[in-house]
């Protein structure tokens, strides 16, 4: 101790110097950490973890939950990929530009998850995916069908917030925290064509100008880092 500490040091002296180094020890191994957080917000979260020796963000639960969630997603995707096909079979190019448009908010989101997972530590991994349906009676049917699945992604989404909630992990809460706004948005936006179709009643004019409305949707990146 005489090393570092005159001899004739107080007590009261003596604990300012441990206090203050134990604080000085946390600034030596936060201040890096913040910096790189810094350079490279939401990125390269798993090296930290890495150089630092920390442990992931997700238990074992949440990186198996979240990576069934990322197959639904792509999954997803494809139900509405084999959609645009259908409909540009059926010649209503604006309800297959709205599927095309849906299928590529699918994969965006699979890939915000997937991204989430491997910045958190976790390891991503992908799983088996079922046959999507191709063939519908009619629209209406299609964006039923549309809305029905939505729904089902909406309850997963919760379910998994509740693990997160459980497992108390707030990063978890905050990435899925999107996901559910975003459900909100999915089903109002089928709920709003399904109600138009049923106010056309299969009238040809009718489901043209749905048709050309549809045409106008375009797809818009999300931040997915």
């Amino acid at each position: 101790m005489t090393a570092f500490f005159p001899a004739d040091i107080s007590g009261r002296a003596f604990i300012k110097w441990v206090i203050f180094g134990k604080i000085l020890k946390k600034f030596l191994l936060v201040y890096p950490l913040f910096c790189m957080i810094s350079h490279f917000p939401g990125k390269n979260l798993s090296l930290l973890y890495f150089f630092y020796g920390g442990p992931t963000m997700l238990s074992k639960k949440l990186v198996t939950a979240f990576n069934e969630q990322i197959a639904f997603e792509i999954h997803s995707a494809l139900i509405y990929k084999a959609m645009q096909a259908y409909f540009a079979a059926e010649d209503f190019p604006g309800m297959a530009n709205w599927m095309g448009v849906q299928y590529q908010e699918e994969l965006a989101h699979a890939e915000k998850m997937f991204n989430f997972v491997c910045d958190a530590g976790g390891r991503a991994e992908m799983l088996a995916l079922e046959q999507p349906r191709n063939e519908f009676s009619s629209p209406l049917e299609a964006f039923e069908t549309t809305l029905a699945h939505e729904q089902i992604v909406t309850e997963r989404i919760s379910k998994l917030m509740e693990l997160a909630q459980k497992e108390k992990s707030h990063a978890a809460q905050i990435c899925l925290q999107w996901f559910i706004t975003e459900q909100v948005e999915e089903e109002a936006n089928a709920s709003l064509i399904i109600k138009k179709l049923k106010m056309v009643e299969g009238d040809g004019r009718g489901l043209l100008m749905i048709d050309q409305e549809l045409a106008q949707r375009v797809f818009v990146p999300i931040a997915t880092a």
